[in-house]
């Protein structure tokens, strides 16, 4: 079985590394192949890639905006290419700000297994937003 993960990024590199690290060392020992789309956002902050030590991953790729979107319409994007230019089972859609949990794949490919050919939805219970974010979030 052939599964992207798909994940928007701006600006927050460093929590994607780290991301991309957990979800190499949650998928090992899982028998299915996994890929990464990484969709940048027209990223102000410069990103040097180094994906070394993912060896659990079959590849990693940048696809990179030329103008900020906004996370909808990245993943939006990032699944238009991956429909037009990618052979896939599933598409796993994450968030790079680590509010998706890579310990929840598991999850999914037992649901996949399980359910085959058929939509999995995954749903927040909790968001972990902090007081201020709410109030600001609340007045824009």
């Amino acid at each position: 079985m052939k599964i992207i993960i798909l994940i928007p990024i701006y600006n927050d590199w460093q929590s994607a590394t780290k991301l991309l690290e957990n979800i190499n060392n949650e998928v090992s020992g899982i028998d299915h192949s996994f890929s990464i789309i990484l969709v940048n956002d027209a990223s102000t902050e410069q990103f040097t890639e180094n994906f070394s030590n993912l060896s659990n991953l079959n590849s990693i790729q940048v696809i990179n905006l030329k103008n900020n979107v906004g996370h909808t319409r990245c993943i939006a994007t990032g699944l238009k290419h991956i429909n037009e230019n990618q052979q896939f089972d599933y598409i796993i859609p994450m968030d790079g700000d680590g509010e998706d949990r890579p310990e929840e794949i598991k999850l999914f490919v037992e649901n996949f297994n399980y359910h085959p050919n058929k939509t999995i939805v995954g749903e927040r219970v909790k968001r972990s937003e902090n007081i201020l974010f709410k109030i600001c979030y609340f007045f824009s």
